[in-house]
């Protein structure tokens, strides 16, 4: 159990009274933040992707000014991954997108019973396209129907992008002929048209590495986004999906007008057995030198306290660590609800 591994020196302090109580919780004393002692392993994503990079930067900056705080970030291949990894307690906290984090919540989708992890804070957003070339055939999703398409890796975010949109937005899934490539492999594959589509993210607006390159690199590509009724088909589903224009701009130089795409957050969680101390040692720690995960990477703007709650789903528990913070800084929502510690 994580509590014996990881010795948290503390004295007389209360947690809060009710766990799933979500107004104002009473304390009796400080955390000093200095005395929490741990070891946090962070599943994060695949080598250079947004996630992982910015996670490292994250576990640096937290382990340089709270050296009992020892933190590790783990490459992995991402959300579906980070669950199983948390579950099976191989991992304190985990970069995990809410598609993940709800289908383990309900237990539905590739799980098969519930998986509860508790909320800490957004880091940024995710926006999903489908991009082929010009003169495919292929000029909008409904099209896709029959044609070989690359979904992303298996486990990662950008394929639970694509289950989504292509499940419940325009019941594909299965009309497909599905390939689960890495991002380096399905941009080759597409260039010399091994597979007519692939899947391609966005991270607040930016596109992932691979997508940059593609678009930097071939002036024959066709993007598409979601239409709205696909979008709303997708929220009667998954009720925590937004919508987001996305606008041509210099870093798309193939989009040559608006569309529209599926959004949501990619968050940090804690498993539930992690203790309130540590979960708000981290949490303070990182967001009172938030600034300095600009230097990692251009989503480093993100992890800011007050955009740190955006992504936050009210329909899933809240670490009391994480909650303990935000009461402090005043962002604290009374929609949402504190999880129970679990021993």
């Amino acid at each position: 159990m994580f509590s014996k591994k990881c010795a948290v020196v503390l004295s007389g302090i209360a947690l809060c009274c009710s766990s799933f109580f979500a107004g104002t919780a009473v304390y009796a004393k400080d955390i000093d933040i200095s005395q929490v002692k741990a070891e946090i392993r962070i599943g994060t994503a695949s080598l250079g992707s947004t996630g992982q990079v910015l996670q490292a930067g994250i576990a640096a900056i937290v382990s340089k000014y709270l050296p009992n705080l020892k933190c590790s970030a783990i490459t992995t291949q991402g959300s579906m991954e980070n669950v199983r990894l948390m579950a099976q307690k191989e991992i304190e906290f985990a970069s995990i997108n809410s598609d993940a984090s709800y289908a383990a919540f309900k237990g539905t989708g590739a799980f098969k019973k519930p998986i509860v992890n508790y909320q800490m804070f957004s880091a940024y957003s995710n926006q999903c396209v489908f991009v082929t070339l010009k003169g495919s055939g292929i000029e909008k999703i409904e099209d896709l129907k029959g044609r070989r398409v690359s979904v992303g890796p298996q486990g990662s975010g950008a394929m639970d992008l694509a289950y989504s949109v292509l499940k419940y937005g325009y019941d594909l899934w299965d009309k497909i002929d599905k390939v689960f490539m890495s991002y380096s492999d399905q941009v080759e594959a597409l260039k010399d048209g091994t597979i007519d589509a692939m899947v391609a993210h966005l991270n607040s607006g930016y596109p992932a590495s691979y997508f940059a390159e593609l678009d930097a690199t071939n002036k024959n590509l066709h993007i598409m986004g979601e239409s709205e009724e696909a979008l709303k088909r997708i929220q009667s589903v998954q009720p925590f999906q937004m919508i987001e224009k996305i606008s041509p701009s210099p870093y798309l130089t193939n989009l040559d007008r608006d569309i529209y795409a599926m959004t949501n957050y990619n968050a940090t969680y804690a498993r539930p057995d992690i203790s309130e101390e540590i979960v708000y040692a981290y949490m303070k720690t990182l967001f009172d030198h938030c600034t300095e995960v600009d230097a990692y990477h251009r989503q480093g703007k993100n992890i800011r306290p007050e955009l740190a709650v955006r992504g936050i789903f009210a329909g899933m528990p809240v670490h009391p660590g994480a909650a303990r913070y935000y009461k402090e800084k005043g962002l604290w929502n009374d929609s949402w609800i504190i999880g129970e510690i679990k021993e």
